[in-house]
């Protein structure tokens, strides 16, 4: 007998009986773009997404789905991608850099939602916080002082 450990039991006794027998459980959705969705019927609308394929892991819930497969990702934000509910995300309150700025040359931000003379929008997850503008400006050496931040 051969044993696929990696593969969910209940996925791969639907997969051989040709059956769509859903896990309810969460699984990396790649195609939709880095988020996680759920084995369940697509008529039941997000998070379900279907049956992923069989050797896709699965998780239990989509924090462990978010923290387990997609760990770069903010949690709150990845739930949030993986229900499409807007995230409730004020920032974190540290500053980054906008390549938009400063002629492209950058200029420090700091990450919020809206307002204040500093605030330069929400930072993409990816983006490298500081938790000074003084360190950010460390980081653009290339840039006057004067002209570091907002």
């Amino acid at each position: 007998e051969t044993s696929f450990t990696w593969v969910d039991t209940d996925a791969c006794v639907a997969d051989s009986e040709g059956i769509a027998q859903y896990t309810d459980k969460f699984y990396i959705d790649t195609i939709a773009g880095f988020k996680c969705a759920q084995d369940c019927d697509i008529a039941n609308g997000l998070p379900c997404m279907g049956n992923p394929e069989s050797y896709l892991q699965r998780f239990d819930t989509a924090a462990d789905c978010c923290n387990g497969g997609l760990g770069w990702l903010d949690t709150d934000r990845c739930i949030a991608d993986t229900n499409d509910v807007a995230p409730v995300d004020q920032g974190s309150g540290e500053w980054y850099v906008d390549y938009t700025l400063n002629e492209a040359d950058g200029q420090c931000v700091k990450d919020c939602a809206v307002g204040g003379p500093s605030c330069g929008g929400l930072k993409d997850q990816w983006t490298v916080g500081y938790a000074t503008s003084a360190e950010c400006c460390a980081y653009l050496s290339w840039v006057e002082p004067g002209d570091c931040s907002l």
